[in-house]
């Protein structure tokens, strides 16, 4: 059944795609490549909330440039880069943190889905509801993607990046397209996933939030995922070393320095982003913020093909507040 949703996909975007003209220039490190159609704003969209960039700023994937605003200039030499938001309690569309940076070496994409991720009384549920309306959307658009890449012999990094919530769209989606990936290598790093918390507000009735049933489903996608040759790494930034080791045996997970497992859970959850993205043009062995503890490089800089194919703990060992980035900045524990 997958294959055919993919072999469906592909039917459509080739329908109204010309990726066969596409081919690599001879003698040069560049390769001719298409322009990305970024997705627009629908005029005929209904009028929710009050923030303007529900109306302005579109939903979907869009390729990035130097300034994080959109461009269409595709470089199928280069290493790619997915970003799935999280949810957006007054609807704003997230920015991209450190896009300078970034792109310089990757095509850096940003998925939105701040419409439907809109929770304007801060209870996650209709935003988690909202969630297969979100990979729908996305899942198509990573056929295209895979396919220019493929199309173009673009053998590059390939790394996907989710935040909170978007850790599920990520999961379904990449799940959905394991067919399509074929033999390419990918990265999948779901920065403080939602569906952990789970365990934090299963406790308050008051707040339904991400039931065992999503939880299990997530398990098993993200095992799934392993065996097809993506290397998952999860970062529980807002949960305990408990809590995250039940995904020890299905993906790799990040364990945090002991001093930020201390500090407030929301800050931790929102400032996970910043250590990751900022962490790519950080000196070695920087630490941004002592009070929680942990220096930035600690995730971005780590080198794709040394994350483990199997499921481990990733540690840090330079100590409570500092690392190192170079080969031992990281210990494998069995």
């Amino acid at each position: 059944m997958k294959k055919l949703l993919a072999s469906a996909m592909l039917f459509s975007l080739f329908s109204c795609t010309n990726l066969e003209s596409t081919s690599i220039e001879q003698g040069g490190s560049s390769h001719k490549c298409p322009q990305w159609e970024n997705p627009q704003v629908n005029p005929n969209l209904p009028v929710i909330g009050s923030h303007p960039d529900l109306q302005n700023v579109p939903e979907g994937l869009t390729l990035l440039g130097a300034d994080g605003k959109p461009t269409s200039q595709l470089d199928c030499s280069k290493p790619t880069l997915v970003y799935i938001t999280g949810r957006s309690p007054k609807g704003v569309g997230e920015f991209f943190r450190n896009p300078t940076a970034w792109t310089q070496k990757f095509n850096v994409f940003m998925f939105r889905w701040h419409r439907l991720g809109l929770d304007s009384q801060r209870i996650p549920l209709k935003s988690l509801n909202n969630t297969p309306s979100a990979s729908k959307k996305l899942t198509p658009q990573l056929v295209k993607l895979i396919e220019i890449l493929r199309v173009t012999k673009n053998s590059q990094e390939f790394r996907i990046v989710s935040h909170s919530l978007g850790g599920i769209i990520l999961t379904k989606s990449v799940h959905e397209v394991l067919d399509s990936l074929q033999s390419r290598p990918l990265r999948a790093e779901l920065l403080d996933p939602a569906f952990l918390l789970y365990d934090v507000r299963e406790s308050i009735p008051d707040i339904p939030f991400v039931s065992p049933e999503i939880v299990n489903e997530m398990k098993f996608k993200l095992k799934n995922m392993m065996t097809h040759n993506v290397k998952v790494v999860v970062y529980p930034s807002a949960h305990s070393i408990d809590r995250a080791s039940k995904l020890s045996d299905i993906a790799n997970v990040q364990a945090m320095n002991p001093l930020w497992l201390g500090g407030n859970t929301g800050t931790r959850h929102d400032m996970v982003r910043e250590f990751y993205f900022n962490s790519y043009s950080q000196k070695k062995g920087l630490v941004s913020n002592p009070e929680l503890g942990m220096s930035e490089p600690f995730s971005a800089l780590y080198p794709t093909s040394a994350i483990p194919k199997s499921p481990k703990k990733l540690v840090q060992v330079q100590g409570e507040s500092t690392v190192d980035i170079s080969d031992d900045t990281f210990q494998i524990i069995p």
